[in-house]
């Protein structure tokens, strides 16, 4: 018995010193340690890029459609870099891979404005899965890439990522820029890099079910009734740094010379009835150790959206309060938090009357 245990044991042993080395050698081979770090590619930006999808299991109508991105990572039709009037940050409702060139948010204000004899450019810097978390690095690693950047105002279109950011001090650091061994290892580490990602996927598609996939809304049961009492106390910890990631991406856009434009973003867990009242989907999940329903999840993400508003106003930013202003109707979501071709022309038309005031498109579409 005692020389198959010790058996087994050195048999235990030799594999994790081999898997231990090999993962060393990745780590050696495949990170930053000896170098100054690709911090571009920890952005994963999609560059040069011009797909085809299938959109056709998402939502009704949809075809194959193009999917554009421009050697800077940029999607949209611009002059040049120094010629941007907005340029648009936010996650994957910003990004809007499963909508054709031609028919994003941004596709439609620039339309809006068109139609009105101004040229706007509306420039699509959104990136799969960032909340403000990554709009920051933005900053400092994917935009001083960008010769001659020079955009006229910068649009965060936030919160639906950001009430699911883990509450930690990991945030914290990266808000503060303070530099520690965690910021160091997340900056230079290939296999933090891919295992962040892949736990990443894995809570969107099986945890908040905010992957592209088509939810069955008519199936979906409905209820008035909240599950938490208390929705501030319960997201205190995330919208104190989050408060601070506002605070200091506007200050970032003002440093580059621009002016930040803060909109609110919704979800489609939760509608108003015709007579105002709120309702949300029975379909439960935990928030931290927390049992939530959609009607919760209405009211964790208004208190975002006020942080936003007073940070935004703080700062003298633009702001949109477009997550309790839109009242979005059926077919306007495919799921939790993407829009569809109707729901994308929605949002595109209501920012275009919020935005038809400032000064922008100075070159007239007759010249």
């Amino acid at each position: 018995m005692n020389t198959r245990r010790s058996g087994f044991f050195r048999i235990l042993t030799f594999n994790l010193v081999f898997i231990g080395a090999l993962l060393l050698v990745l780590e050696l081979v495949f990170g930053d340690w000896f170098h100054e770090p690709n911090r571009v590619d920890r952005l994963n930006l999609v560059r040069d890029c011009h797909k085809h999808y299938d959109a056709s299991y998402l939502y009704d109508g949809a075809n194959e459609i193009v999917y554009t991105r421009d050697e800077w990572g940029l999607r949209g039709k611009y002059h040049s870099l120094d010629d941007i009037d907005i340029i648009t940050l936010g996650g994957s409702a910003t990004d809007q891979r499963y909508i054709a060139d031609g028919s994003t948010w941004q596709d439609v204000i620039a339309r809006e404005f068109a139609a009105e004899g101004h040229n706007v450019s509306v420039v699509n810097a959104g990136v799969d899965g960032q909340s403000t978390y990554g709009h920051i690095k933005d900053f400092d690693w994917w935009f001083p890439t960008l010769p001659d950047f020079k955009p006229r105002y910068v649009l965060f279109y936030v919160s639906g990522n950001d009430i699911y950011k883990t509450a930690s001090s990991d945030f914290d650091d990266l808000v503060n820029n303070r530099v520690t061994w965690k910021t160091t290892v997340r900056e230079r580490s290939a296999l933090y890099h891919l295992v962040n990602t892949a736990m990443g996927v894995y809570e969107a598609q099986h945890v908040h079910k905010i992957s592209h996939r088509k939810e069955p809304f008519g199936s979906w049961e409905w209820t008035t009734q909240p599950l938490v009492k208390d929705h501030h106390a319960l997201a205190a910890t995330r919208l104190e740094v989050y408060g601070k990631a506002i605070a200091l991406l506007a200050e970032k856009t003002r440093a580059i010379g621009a002016t930040p434009i803060f909109v609110t973003q919704s979800l489609s867990v939760y509608r108003f009835r015709p007579d105002g009242t709120l309702e949300g989907s029975t379909r439960e999940e935990m928030y931290d150790a927390t049992l939530i329903n959609g009607v919760d999840l209405y009211y964790i993400i208004h208190e975002f959206w006020n942080v936003t508003m007073e940070e935004c106003a703080k700062a003298n930013g633009v702001c949109v309060d477009a997550g309790d202003e839109i009242r979005w109707a059926p077919g306007d979501f495919y799921d939790v938090i993407h829009n569809t071709p109707q729901g994308s022309d929605r949002l595109g038309k209501y920012l275009h009357e919020k935005l038809r005031g400032l000064p922008v498109g100075t070159h007239d579409v007759a010249n």
